[in-house]
């Protein structure tokens, strides 16, 4: 079960080698589960938190370290802010 989205944008950026490419296509796959859009190739945003099934993905493949997760409180262009 998904967490309901709040409003809240986070930003989920990742540095997965070639070499981990299987891995790197778990965690997008993941990510498009849980409503997530893609805006670049390793950069993704959603309005909801992350369920413990990601985290726990990324434990299981042991690339907690390659994963930075932000959350924004503010969005729009400098004028607009």
């Amino acid at each position: 079960d998904l967490p309901k989205e709040d409003g809240v944008a986070r930003l989920v950026m990742f540095d997965v080698p070639e070499t981990e490419r299987k891995k790197r296509d778990l965690i997008r796959l993941d990510l498009v589960a849980c409503g997530y859009q893609q805006l670049q190739k390793s950069v993704w945003m959603g309005y909801r938190p992350l369920p413990e099934r990601f985290i726990r993905l990324l434990d299981d493949l042991k690339l907690k370290n390659k994963v930075q997760i932000v959350s924004i409180n503010k969005l729009g262009s400098l004028e607009t802010i």
